[in-house]
């Protein structure tokens, strides 16, 4: 089993569709990618923080999450010819070949920054975000890792108590 630092967020969401359920997160610290999310009624998740267990619910588990990967942000001045933003199709297509050239070693370009206005010009250049998940640095992950355990585990002079317990408990 790997371990990685994780986030987790319960909330309550709002539906206008009147389902009341909990919402239970799961995000991969290093990826920044929610793993999977727990849906459970009310009632259900009160049975759970008092103690019940084995409730059921439903988890959404994202399987095309890159987890343990690191993410990585660029940005980029990108020119958009041969086309206005309210062609959408022929926009959508000048936006595909002008990003091609930066697509590269895993990078990929956020579309919706093409055709955003706030971001710039197509034909003077648009401010293009663009990401990539690669091999996370190990010691920095341990590290990481570390940093919760040290909250999880007891203090070193309780753990060497227990251990001194366990000793008198076998006779030592």
């Amino acid at each position: 089993m790997i371990e990685l630092p994780a986030n987790i967020t319960i909330s309550k969401p709002s539906c206008n569709t009147g389902e009341q359920f909990v919402s239970i997160e799961i995000i991969d610290d290093v990826s920044n990618c929610q793993v999977c999310e727990l849906k459970i009624p009310l009632d259900d998740f009160a049975k759970v923080i008092t103690g019940l267990s084995r409730v059921h619910c439903l988890m959404e588990f994202n399987d095309k999450a890159p987890v343990g990967k690191q993410l990585e942000h660029k940005t980029e001045k990108v020119i958009i010819k041969g086309a206005h933003r309210y062609e959408k199709k022929k926009f959508d297509e000048a936006v595909e070949k002008a990003l091609k050239p930066f697509e590269k070693q895993g990078w990929k370009g956020c579309r919706s920054d093409a055709g955003n206005p706030h971001r710039g010009q197509p034909d003077t250049g648009v401010s293009v975000s663009f990401h990539r998940h690669v091999d996370a640095d190990p010691e920095k992950v341990e590290k990481q890792v570390k940093k919760i355990k040290r909250k999880i585990l007891p203090p070193e002079h309780v753990q060497e108590w227990m251990h001194n317990m366990d000793d008198l408990d076998k006779g030592e």
